[in-house]
């Protein structure tokens, strides 16, 4: 009598796979950690750079620099360093914010 077992499993592949998982795990923490560090909890106390508020506000440096050159978005300047209060750009947020008609 036969039995219809299937062909064993190379241990080659199994140590392949288990090492392609481990390393996609390992690149999907990396992406979790990279969304973390990009996600900005806008407090409005907190002084913010120019990467952080390009990040924010998903602009890119001139846009920021024209905001600041406008009068549109408040900041401190410390030598070459740009610095933007929290509640600083929250009114600049508010104050570019249009309500939808009814």
């Amino acid at each position: 009598m036969s039995t219809n077992n299937p062909e064993p499993i190379n241990d080659n592949l199994i140590t392949t796979l288990i090492k392609e998982i481990k390393s996609l795990r390992a690149e999907l923490n990396d992406l979790r950690s990279g969304l973390e560090t990009t996600k900005i909890q806008l407090n409005p106390k907190a002084l913010y750079n120019n990467k952080e508020i390009r990040l924010l506000l998903g602009v890119d440096e001139r846009l920021v620099k024209k905001y600041r050159d406008n009068g549109l978005l408040s900041y401190i300047r410390e030598s070459d360093k740009y610095w933007y209060l929290g509640s600083d750009v929250i009114t600049f947020l508010n104050r570019s914010r249009y309500e939808a008609f009814a």
